[in-house]
């Protein structure tokens, strides 16, 4: 992941990827250990901590890209800096 933001980069993180609190938020992050744990957790993505610049067709075309985006296929979290 770079610290670069842009509409078509760093939209999503896969949750299995999504290991850093200060970029994802806690929740995402906890997700992310109790998955490489193996307890049972859903696929899911992650919009970075600090991304609420993302446009909705930016996030649609990210989902699609994924192949995803249908109801039921996996979590999806937002990710928040500070206490949740």
């Amino acid at each position: 992941m770079t610290a670069q933001h842009s509409e078509t980069t760093d939209v999503l993180v896969p949750l299995t990827e999504a290991t850093d609190p200060d970029l994802v938020g806690t929740k995402a992050a906890t997700l992310a250990a109790l998955k490489a744990a193996g307890l049972p957790v859903p696929d899911g993505v992650v919009i970075p901590a600090g991304r609420d610049d993302v446009s909705t067709s930016a996030l649609t075309e990210a989902i699609g890209r994924r192949g995803g985006g249908r109801a039921g296929r996996g979590a999806f979290v937002r990710g928040r800096r500070g206490p949740s």
